[in-house]
């Protein structure tokens, strides 16, 4: 089952989202791009239930966001936020076991399932020789598979993420979207915040685009990344092409010439 939004509308002081009607099928990578501000984070902080939702309704997986119990929805729903807090002594095997709370009674004793499953969780993003290792002695794109297997173990179908490739350096950030793409290919539902345009055109099979607080369009990336979306939602002139690696759109800006300027004398006057 798909998560749904009816007429939802969330924010803050000084921010609100329009109200938004929207639904993101299950076993789809999304993505939520557009420009800083736009309303991103806010929207999906509001589908995991971060933010309550000012109006309006959100069902996910057939559970209503609004009345359904807390562990109900983390069976559910999965959601990695971009800055996350963690202890800094604490293993990824430490980490990795808080994805099992919702499925442990309330003394949170760890059975044999939840054993196996962060057992599982590490091996599926390659960290299980590093389940001894601090959090803080991980690269940056370690510690974000780290994240993304304490997901995994959380057993949840639908993992959010919030911008998962911020502060990667290139190499990590492929690694972490190639990540995504797998457990897309196993069946997870993943919405993901992201900035790169032909990053997520690339990744994603779903484009929900923003613009001051409103989803300006949603589809599939060549159905929807386009000169006039760049124009009207980015202000940005650029040309669209197709990447010769995957096909899918890419872009680049259109940079205006400066008229030719006469050169410096160099004589003396």
């Amino acid at each position: 089952m798909s998560i749904q939004l009816h007429n939802v509308t969330a924010g803050y002081d000084g921010f609100k989202l329009s109200p938004i009607s929207l639904e993101l099928e299950r076993g789809s990578l999304c993505a939520l791009i557009g420009p800083n501000g736009c309303g991103k984070s806010t929207l999906l902080k509001t589908i995991a239930r971060v933010l309550q939702p000012l109006s309006g309704e959100i069902t996910v997986g057939g559970l209503n966001s609004k009345t359904c119990g807390s562990k109900a929805l983390a069976r559910t729903l999965s959601f990695q936020p971009q800055h996350p807090v963690v202890p800094p002594a604490i293993t990824v095997e430490q980490l990795v076991g808080y994805g099992r709370a919702p499925h442990q009674s309330l003394f949170g004793i760890a059975s044999k399932a939840d054993k196996e499953a962060v057992q599982a969780a590490m091996a599926q993003v390659g960290l299980s020789a590093f389940a001894d290792r601090r959090l803080s002695a991980l690269s940056g794109g370690q510690r974000q598979r780290a994240f993304i297997a304490m997901s995994l173990a959380q057993e949840a179908p639908y993992i959010l993420l919030d911008e998962p490739t911020a502060f990667l350096d290139v190499k990590y950030q492929f690694e972490t979207l190639d990540l995504l793409q797998h457990l897309h290919d196993l069946g997870r539902t993943c919405i993901v915040v992201l900035h790169d345009i032909a990053q997520a055109a690339r990744y994603a099979d779903d484009l929900v685009i923003m613009r001051e607080g409103q989803v300006y369009a949603q589809g599939a990336p060549k159905d929807v990344v386009s000169e006039e979306m760049l124009h009207n939602v980015y202000g940005v002139n650029a040309q669209i092409y197709a990447d010769p690696e995957s096909g899918t759109p890419a872009l680049s800006p259109r940079v205006k010439r400066a008229e030719a300027q006469k050169p410096l004398s160099l004589a003396a006057e």
